[in-house]
């Protein structure tokens, strides 16, 4: 009698569900086995379906807000030419504030071409500089924070922010090193600054103003037996 019933019962399905879900109902209510292969089929059904779902998300907005952590390779706090700068985006924002952060655009000065960054341009003497390096104003589109988070910077044709840098033209020792007493070393260091510069939220609502870190100047490091 128990067979029979139980067979009655696995037979039994609403009429009100597609084939495909009465044929599962049914293999769930014959066995345990039954029930097993049924949860299965769908956590793989779900798990396809929610993988499906994310990657057609991704295609419909292939402008992330927020730059991957590699976006200006190792070691570099920025970058003024980085792949799926969201742009469209970025205009979008700036036209619903229009007028909101206009006094922060702008270009910074650059040394006079006359004047080379050496230590005799500023300091007005015949001296060797001791670490070379290059002085040059960029529009960067990405940036490093004060909290070490990688974003993206507010910086197209029409809304353009750019800012001086001073970069080290290497790392290697200082001019001069073997006028250092006997034990010291000498090596050229990059500096750098934080500057405020306006950039997109990492949640891609609106725009604010943050602090990014740039290479301000290259300086000699002295190491030795100090007293």
């Amino acid at each position: 009698m128990w067979h029979v019933s139980h067979s009655k019962r696995c037979l039994y399905s609403s009429k009100s569900l597609p084939w495909t879900a009465q044929f599962l109902v049914r293999m769930a209510r014959c066995s345990v086995s039954g029930l097993l292969l049924v949860s299965s089929i769908l956590v793989l059904y779900f798990g396809v379906t929610v993988q499906a779902r994310s990657t057609d998300r991704r295609k419909r907005d292939p402008q992330a807000t927020k730059p991957a952590d590699n976006a200006c390779g190792t070691g570099n706090s920025f970058c003024d030419n980085v792949a799926d700068y969201p742009i469209a985006k970025i205009k979008e924002i700036l036209e619903k504030e229009k007028g909101k952060h206009g006094d922060i655009f702008g270009v910074e000065s650059q040394v006079p071409k006359e004047m080379p960054n050496t230590i005799m341009s500023r300091m007005g003497e015949t001296e060797s500089y001791l670490c070379p390096s290059r002085s040059q104003i960029i529009f960067p589109k990405v940036g490093e924070n004060k909290d070490g988070n990688k974003q993206y910077i507010v910086n197209n044709e029409d809304d353009k922010q750019g800012i001086r840098v001073e970069i080290c033209e290497h790392s290697g020792e200082c001019s001069l090193s073997s006028s250092f007493p006997s034990g010291y070393k000498t090596k050229c260091v990059q500096k750098y600054v934080y500057k405020r510069m306006l950039a997109l939220k990492e949640d891609g609502s609106s725009t604010a103003v943050d602090e990014f870190k740039f290479p301000s100047c290259c300086s000699c490091s002295v190491s030795g037996p100090f007293k």
